[in-house]
């Protein structure tokens, strides 16, 4: 089940392909060029943050030969599927103003009849669009529910449009935070009971993370929990608000990590999700409601903490232009105009809302330049690199053999008239010795060191493994790339 469109234009020329192709130069474009037709191929998007994806098959057409009410048919169409949450048409009719603008495009929708529209050529507009894709959808999956007696995983609608904007947007997050912290994706699990879809994220193991909203916090890997509001009640103050893509976010500073990790060591599971849920996909999920399964009171179980809303001062439209830009480096007219906008009223939002700012000042310590630095903590280390083992083992050993270089050119300088060295037939004195030395000695040391950490690498490693990682306590440096 598809949703179609088509596109047409004012000039009876064809858009070039070359043209066409270079549009297309982006990793969220596949394109599939067809040997066997000069001029068509096929371009699908995927956006692996989102999961939306939608394809645009192009015609090998001669526009000027198709010409209807002042208007020439491009030979570019477009389809995406139903049964899908609304932000998967949403994002798609956002790409497909780009498209529209870049070739001065106009729509035709075929399925105008079905809701009473008049199927002429109309600008592109993503939300009249997406309208009009939610009212053929509500009577396909009806259909669905009617004919073949089958329950489809239900989402509501404003519950996918901020998990949209959270996967979208999630890594702001940890980019201001630091790389101590984690922003983890949902996962979603379906009620059997009601066909109600909850939210859930992973946190099977230590380590410091934002908290979206949601339902379920996952702390095992056979998926035992913690309900959302458990976990407020269990961390409590430990919890701080930030501003993000959604609220509320909570995180904690890492001031406290000891602490918070013992809450965490010790949590009581309140249930385990395999014995109620069933594991979906968020692309198997609909914002249509099975009126014979959903209840209200089932449908209202959704914990009120968790419930999500729409960040204050920024449109949805505006956080799909941000990600536009931060993941594509997009910088058109239009976009700037937005991301000027968007500026303006964030301001206002930091201003109502200054706990991001809080949790960022206590963290000044702990973050320089994607660096982190830990005070008295304790650091469980897993496992370790061969590179890292490697090369601080050779740095050290270097510097000991520049030392013991330095040492030994000074005592042959001290004696350079008093002896003479012959190796092989050849005469040496004691400072010709020792000017060597310096580079020799230091030489043999870096070799020792490499061939040392090959030796103690394996035991290290293999004892890691063995006693499940060796807890340090003191102060540590986290570094990107250590």
């Amino acid at each position: 089940m598809s949703y179609e469109l088509y596109f047409v234009q004012r000039s009876p020329n064809k858009i070039r392909k070359e043209k066409l192709l270079s549009f297309f130069q982006s990793n969220l474009w596949q394109v599939d060029t067809r040997a066997e037709q000069r001029d068509a191929f096929e371009v699908i998007y995927k956006n692996p943050l989102s999961k939306t994806t939608f394809q645009l098959n192009i015609l090998d057409n001669n526009p000027g030969e198709q010409k209807e009410d002042g208007f020439y048919f491009s030979g570019i169409l477009f389809s995406v599927e139903y049964a899908k949450p609304t932000f998967f048409a949403y994002e798609a009719m956002l790409i497909l103003e780009e498209v529209c603008q870049a070739f001065d495009l106009y729509v035709i929708n075929p399925q105008d009849y079905e809701i009473g529209g008049d199927s002429k050529p109309k600008n592109m507009n993503a939300d009249a669009f997406t309208a009009s894709w939610k009212e053929n959808n509500k009577i396909k999956i009806h259909n669905v529910y009617e004919e073949m007696g089958v329950t489809l995983p239900y989402l509501p609608e404003d519950i996918g449009m901020a998990i949209w904007q959270y996967h979208l947007n999630k890594r702001t997050v940890t980019d201001r935070l630091g790389p101590a912290y984690v922003a983890p994706d949902y996962l979603f699990y379906q009620e059997h009971r009601s066909g109600v879809v909850k939210r859930a994220i992973a946190w099977t193991e230590w380590q410091a993370m934002v908290f979206p909203p949601c339902d379920y916090i996952i702390i095992s890997q056979s998926l035992d929990y913690i309900s959302y509001q458990a976990l407020r009640e269990s961390f409590g103050d430990y919890l701080q608000k930030i501003n993000g893509p959604i609220d509320p976010l909570y995180t904690f500073n890492l001031q406290y990590a000891d602490d918070v990790q013992r809450i965490y060591e010790n949590l009581k599971p309140s249930g385990q999700l395999i014995h109620t849920h069933k594991k979906v996909m968020l692309s198997e999920c609909v914002d249509v409601p099975d009126e014979r399964k959903i209840h209200n009171e089932a449908a209202g179980t959704l914990d009120t903490h968790a419930s999500s809303q729409q960040p204050k001062g920024k449109t949805t439209n505006q956080f799909f232009k941000q990600y536009r830009q931060s993941h594509t480096g997009e910088n058109s007219e239009n976009e700037e105009k937005q991301t000027t906008s968007s500026t303006k009223s964030k301001k206002g939002h930091d201003a109502d809302n200054m706990n991001s700012s809080d949790v960022l000042e206590k963290n000044a310590a702990f973050s320089r330049e994607n660096d982190v630095v830990l005070k008295r903590q304790t650091v469980k280390i897993k496992d370790l690199t061969f590179s890292s083992f490697v090369k601080w083992n050779i740095f050290l050993l270097l510097f000991i053999g520049i030392l013991a270089g330095l040492i030994t050119f000074g005592l042959s300088y001290m004696f350079s008239e008093q002896f003479n060295v012959t190796v092989l037939s050849m005469t040496f004195d004691s400072m010709t010795v020792g000017i060597a030395s310096i580079f020799v000695i230091p030489l043999l040391f870096m070799i020792l060191g490499f061939i040392a950490s090959i030796i103690l690498y394996v035991p290290l490693w293999l004892g890691l493994r063995v006693v499940n990682g060796l807890r340090l306590k003191g102060a540590f440096e986290i570094e990107p790339e250590i």
